[in-house]
């Protein structure tokens, strides 16, 4: 029960560091909590409380710490260029001019 629960932790916590620095918002907190649970039950259930152990458990509360401020700390704007969109409507523009000129050639 001991290896399951230590496989499971090491393989969650993997999940939950990679996770932990993409760009997915808050969705990485669910791992790092799982890892934080098989990394304790696996510390509860083992005779001897080797450092390997003691080190999943930190990296999990570590990941979960990362995780809730990444959740606090960011903020999520979205910015609009006014520059994109008037370089968009002058293109629009000029593309207008260009099919206009076409039709004229084309019809004489």
């Amino acid at each position: 029960m001991k290896k399951l629960f230590l496989t499971l932790s090491i393989s969650i916590t993997i999940l939950a560091l990679i996770l932990a620095f993409l760009p997915m918002g808050s969705i990485a907190l669910i791992p790092a909590l799982a890892a934080v649970t098989f990394s304790l039950l696996a510390f509860k259930l083992s005779d001897t409380k080797t450092f390997f152990i003691k080190g999943l458990l930190g990296i999990g509360v570590l990941l979960v710490l990362v995780g809730l401020g990444k959740m606090f700390f960011t903020t999520e704007e979205v910015i609009i260029e006014k520059a994109y969109e008037e370089k968009m409507e002058t293109s629009k523009k000029e593309a207008l001019k260009e099919l206009e000129e076409l039709e004229l050639d084309s019809i004489q």
